[in-house]
């Protein structure tokens, strides 16, 4: 419907919000780009106008930093997902490595344990307890 220029929404839930989407001209995108700088440069005089030097100083770097972070969000984000998954990559293939090379074959097991001689031996009959010694019959 939407591309038929039937409904101005291509949602039902931007028609719901009273939105609707349009495409920006380069002209218009060059006024918001202006837009946005004049307002940072706004920022930035009201920031250097009040407090101490230091003051100033530091919440107009933060200002700048802020700009520059929101400018370039999108190829920080990711640039920091490929670090991150070439950073996964090679400790995953460190520790394949590693436990390949050091996989050695299981210990034998360990020698039975000797019997107390004051302990209770095992008798000869499986049906006696070993420590009643009461024969018990299995009926099923």
């Amino acid at each position: 419907m939407y591309l038929l220029d039937v409904t101005d929404c291509h949602s039902p839930i931007l028609h719901l919000l009273g939105q609707r989407l349009v495409r920006l001209s380069g002209s218009e995108m060059a006024m918001m780009h202006l837009a946005k700088e004049q307002h940072r440069q706004q920022q930035l005089l009201r920031a250097q106008q009040h407090g101490s030097q230091a003051a100033r100083l530091l919440h107009s770097w933060w200002l700048k930093g802020a700009s520059v972070l929101t400018d370039h969000m999108r190829s920080v984000l990711i640039c920091s997902i490929f670090a991150f998954k070439i950073l996964e990559w090679w400790y995953t293939s460190a520790e394949d490595r590693l436990s390949s090379a050091a996989a050695l074959p299981p210990p034998p097991a360990p020698p039975p344990p000797a019997s107390d001689p004051k302990g209770v031996g095992l008798p000869g009959n499986t049906a006696q307890c070993p420590i009643c010694r009461w024969v018990y019959c299995r009926w099923f």
